[in-house]
């Protein structure tokens, strides 16, 4: 529960600002982390695996149109 309340997130991963790439004028990529929980015969499977997510950049959307003009 703590990533969600903290982090940019959709259904199964969630991602930090700290890793940013600008791909374009409005555009960033964010790199995260994607979780799963999967029942198994006597046992839980983890899956934890990295992702990326496309972000739009912080900011009035005025200035970011400007900015891609």
């Amino acid at each position: 529960m703590e990533p969600s309340l903290n982090y940019s997130f959709n259904v199964q991963s969630f991602f930090t600002s700290q890793e940013t790439l600008n791909i374009r004028c409005d555009l960033q990529l964010w790199c995260g982390y994607f979780q799963s929980v999967c029942p198994a015969m006597d046992r839980m499977l983890i899956d934890m695996d990295i992702s990326t997510g496309m972000m739009y950049k912080e900011g009035r959307l005025i200035d970011l149109c400007l900015e891609c003009l």
